[in-house]
């Protein structure tokens, strides 16, 4: 990101490893339940229910990679790990809601795009 455009996090890096753990914890769960559900011969449209494990996956990587929490800034409060704030400044808060708007948006398409590839390949 250029400098228009610099991230405010509202979580520190214990935050950022929480929710990167919980990533690689969904991804794994995912392709688990993917490899379960090729063995027991379900049908590819139910297969699509993978995008809600692969959702959280990408919302725990996008949240950690950007420093920012979604739930703390729809309550705008951050947690840098020293427990729960709340944030007073009001242009803060919107800037930081726009980063939690683009991590929603950004992990939607990414969940949604490699949800289709397993659906194509296997």
């Amino acid at each position: 990101m250029g400098s228009s455009q610099e991230l405010i996090p509202n979580i520190g890096p214990g935050g950022c490893r929480k929710r990167l753990i919980t990533g690689i914890v969904m991804l794994v769960f995912s392709l688990v339940l993917l490899f379960l559900f090729i063995q027991w011969g379900i049908a590819r449209p139910w297969r699509a229910l993978l995008f809600i494990p692969n959702f959280i996956a990408m919302l725990g990587f996008f949240q950690a990679r950007n420093k920012t929490c979604v739930i703390l800034s729809a309550m705008n409060v951050r947690n840098l790990d020293t427990g729960n704030q709340k944030i007073s400044d009001s242009s803060l808060t919107q800037k930081i809601n726009r980063q939690a708007e683009r991590i929603y948006f950004h992990s939607s398409i990414a969940a949604a795009l490699i949800t289709v590839i397993w659906l194509v390949i296997f």
